[in-house]
């Protein structure tokens, strides 16, 4: 897992929820207001993409929680070295190094081993690269539009809350409840946005 991902959400979540703890964290507990904000959440985000699509992007999204696997200054040495093989050995001396390419550099390497001419390799790399840079944007921008939604649903669930105390005024044991769900889906809808998606 990528470190500085780890202490960040650590770090905020920690003191977030150790701060709840500290001043009776049960209160800040309410199922009506998460399934309202959660949901509603996330079906949004699925109104905004198709379902495979929503799936491949929570799948990208994972891999920023992972540790970077490539160094630009390995990448750089690696290829200077190939380049050295393959004056050496011709190209097809490359063979033995695909299995310890990383799959970029690897697919490149395959396609000179098989004779693509270097315009045709170069762009076929350049294409599967517009594709992974397209794909890492859509899944930013969903998460974007997550961060969008999550507080307006909390300020939906707001209203909702707001509504059904008013609706019970002359029931003082519906009010605490309600307010509950006014207060609650504000603060995570807030939550969600700032320390989940946005980030």
């Amino acid at each position: 897992m990528d470190l500085a991902t780890l202490i960040g959400g650590v770090t905020a979540f920690g003191l977030v929820f150790g701060s709840i703890a500290m001043g009776g964290g049960m209160a800040f507990l309410d199922a009506a207001s998460a399934m309202i904000v959660l949901g509603g959440t996330f079906g949004a985000m699925l109104l905004a993409t198709s379902l495979d699509k929503f799936k491949s992007i929570m799948s990208v999204t994972g891999k920023a929680f992972k540790q970077p696997n490539y160094d630009l200054g390995t990448s750089a040495a690696s290829m200077v070295e190939y380049a050295q093989i393959a004056r050496r050995e011709g190209i097809l001396g490359l063979e033995k190094a695909i299995s310890s390419a990383d799959p970029f550099l690897a697919n490149g390497l395959q396609m000179s081993i098989d004779g693509y001419p270097p315009e045709a390799i170069e762009e076929i790399l350049e294409t599967d690269l517009d594709y992974l840079k397209k794909r890492h944007k859509e899944g930013s921008d969903l998460l974007m539009i997550g961060g969008t939604f999550a507080p307006a649903l909390g300020l939906i669930g707001t209203l909702i809350g707001l509504v059904q105390m008013l609706q019970n005024m002359s029931d003082p044991s519906t009010i605490g409840p309600a307010m509950a769900i006014a207060l609650l889906t504000t603060f995570y809808g807030a939550l969600l946005a700032n320390l989940l998606f946005t980030p």
